[in-house]
């Protein structure tokens, strides 16, 4: 696929998107598929999913791609690590991991997020005298030392 029709592709997600008060969290176009995650705060539905994908094969019927492409629109997954800003802030106050770039991992509540660090709270359980002393520990993590993250998903 040439860039010009990538570009037309993120442009029409980007716009359509909006409409719905989601936001994109990645575009992956390869040599047979277009595949759209998307996201909003208060939750994605499957219509939403539905609408955009049925937009994106109405606005790109005419250009050829999908002779060649099929399309697939959907949520990136609870389980997948985040990719986007604001998937920090639709998270805010959840407990997620954070893997940092010397392969640290750190799992507590996501308190705060702004454009260059998040913070978060660990339950930390170390033992002094033969006793557990259970502490909270706030740690601010700049974007650029975060390898991964990921929401904690508990039973």
């Amino acid at each position: 696929m040439e860039k010009k029709e990538q570009d037309l592709v993120k442009q029409l997600v980007d716009e359509k998107v909006k409409e719905i008060a989601g936001f994109v969290v990645n575009v992956n176009i390869s040599k047979s598929k277009i595949m759209v995650l998307i996201d909003k705060m208060t939750g994605l539905t499957i219509d939403d999913c539905y609408n955009i994908s049925r937009f994106l094969r109405d606005s790109l019927e005419d250009t050829g791609i999908l002779e060649t492409h099929e399309v697939e629109v959907s949520s990136p997954g609870a389980d997948k690590p985040f990719k986007v800003l604001e998937q920090y802030y639709k998270y805010k106050g959840w407990k997620v991991k954070v893997i940092s770039n010397e392969t640290k991992e750190m799992t507590g509540l996501l308190e705060d997020i702004n454009d260059k660090e998040i913070t978060l709270k660990e339950t930390v359980i170390e033992k002094v005298k033969k006793k557990k002393l259970v502490k909270e520990v706030i740690s601010t993590i700049p974007f650029n030392e975060i390898k991964e993250t990921k929401l904690v998903l508990t039973k």
